[in-house]
């Protein structure tokens, strides 16, 4: 099994989508929403389970960070050399500009 490693800015990501539902849907949407993707998120710890390298980044010469696609929201990821530690980058709303966050992240140092 592989270790769950969050970020700063993936637990922010995740946070500020939780936050988001909470205030605009409801807390028991909020809640439902958070126990998905945590769930989903949970699921990369095993071993067994297939990527998929992010095309947005892919597309600028990334090619060692991950996605996970949950509904709405996209998962971005990396997954350690040594294949014991995935590390959660960032949680977006998929309906946002993805190219344009990931490419400042990239350019931050953050991805």
């Amino acid at each position: 099994m592989r270790s769950i490693e969050w970020t700063p800015d993936g637990a922010d990501s995740f946070n500020e989508i939780v936050e988001y539902y909470g205030i605009s849907a409801g807390e028991n949407i909020a809640r439902n929403i958070f126990n998905k993707i945590n769930k989903e998120i949970e699921l990369l710890a095993m071993e067994e389970i297939k990527t998929k390298v992010s095309p947005e980044v892919k597309d600028i010469g990334i090619n060692d960070i991950y996605q996970l696609s949950i509904n709405l929201w996209i998962v971005y990821y990396k997954i350690s050399e040594e294949n014991k530690r995935v590390k959660i980058l960032l949680v977006l709303d998929g309906r946002r500009n993805i190219e344009r966050i990931l490419i400042s992240k990239v350019i931050d140092n953050k991805l």
